[in-house]
Order: structure tokens, then sequence, then C-alpha cells
């Protein structure tokens, strides 16, 4: 019997780098960087939701002057100050995945009950506090969400870190006109737009990243 085809050894170069190539991705795992990725862009579109609507919805509908919004953006910054302080403590005791599953779950817990407190009638201190609670655990997304998509790309952080900047943005740039729709009196499309973006942002974690790492 005739055997056709070259033997690998002597192929030509070109052709045993495509074919050892199509091995290796074979079989090597997927990276999780795409779940990752996406968790910390949608993430930073919550925090783009609140940036674009809070300043309507506790000014114009619940009555803030501007000194009083300025000290209560100013507290929700500390809040995400202070995640981001306690997930560098706990980083050398806690993973940092299951520090960015517990932010994207306290995220998603916090948008939910905003959406609860607008459709139900909503309140000023309600407001503010479920807010702060939210921004704050945004705290614990950034930091890690960063930390674990640049770790799947060692030798180009750089490359990595550029296209976590291009997503984050750009998913701002599309949700930030969104939540003007209503006009400056509701607060549903910002709500809306953070329970969204919110859910994406647990789903990219736990769908995508767990299932590939």
């Amino acid at each position: 019997m005739l055997r056709t085809g070259i033997p690998a050894a002597e192929q030509p170069p070109r052709r045993r780098v495509a074919r050892d190539a199509r091995r290796h991705r074979q079989r090597r795992p997927q990276s999780p960087l795409p779940g990752y990725t996406l968790s910390y862009a949608f993430g930073f579109s919550v925090m783009f939701a609140y940036i674009s609507a809070s300043p309507f919805v506790l000014q114009n509908m619940l009555g803030l002057s501007a000194g009083q919004y300025s000290a209560a953006f100013a507290a929700n910054a500390g809040g995400l100050m202070l995640g981001s302080a306690v997930t560098a403590k706990l980083s050398d005791r806690v993973s940092l995945h299951r520090m960015l599953a517990c932010g994207v779950i306290a995220v998603m817990a916090t948008t939910s009950a905003l959406a609860v407190l607008t459709f139900v009638g909503i309140t000023l201190w309600p407001m503010l506090i479920q807010l702060f609670a939210t921004v704050t655990s945004l705290g614990f997304v950034f930091a890690n969400a960063t930390t674990l998509a640049v770790e799947q790309v060692p030798a180009l952080a750089g490359t990595g870190s550029a296209v976590l900047g291009a997503l984050q943005f750009g998913l701002a740039a599309v949700i930030s006109p969104l939540v003007g729709l209503g006009g400056d009196a509701t607060a549903v499309p910002m709500v809306i737009a953070m329970f969204f973006a919110a859910l994406m942002s647990m789903s990219m974690l736990f769908l995508v990243a767990k299932k590939q790492a």
C-alpha cells in the first residue's frame, strides 16, 4: 500500500508551525479573559449610568440642592474607595475571583433593590443608601476584574489594559444617552440601565469566566 502525504519531519517549516499551532489551540483550555473583561466593562456601565442620571434623579426629582448632591456624590466616591481598600486588604487571604464574585452579586442585589424602590415609590434616603451600597460594591468589581483580566495575558499586559479601556468607555458611551430617554422627571431609565448592566456583569463572570477558568 502506498502512503500519501509528507512525513511531519519533512514538511516545510511554515506548514509544521501552522499544524503545531492548531494542535496547541485544541489542547489549551479557553482563557477566562473575555469573561473578566466583559464583567468589568458592564460593571463600569453601572457606574456610568449612575453618574449620567443621578443629578436629575437626586436634584430634580428628590429635591437635593447642588451642594447636597455634591456631598452625596462625594460620599459615594468614598464608598468606591472603601470597597477598593477592603479588596486590597483581603487580597492576601481571599482569592480575587471570589471577591469579584461577591462584588458582582452585591451590585446585582443593590440594583435590584433600586428597581423595587423605583417601582413602588421612590424616596430620598432609601435611594441614597442603595446608591451608596451599589457604588461601594463596585469597588470589589473594578480592581479584581482588572487584575484577573490582565493576568491572563502577562506578555501583553498593555494590550489587555487597552482592550479593557476601550470596552468600558465604549459601553459607557452607549448607555449614557439611554438613561435620559424618559426625561429628567423619572428614575426608571437609570434604574433599568443599572440593573441590566449589573445582570450582564454577573452573567459574564459566572457563565463565561467561571466556565473557562
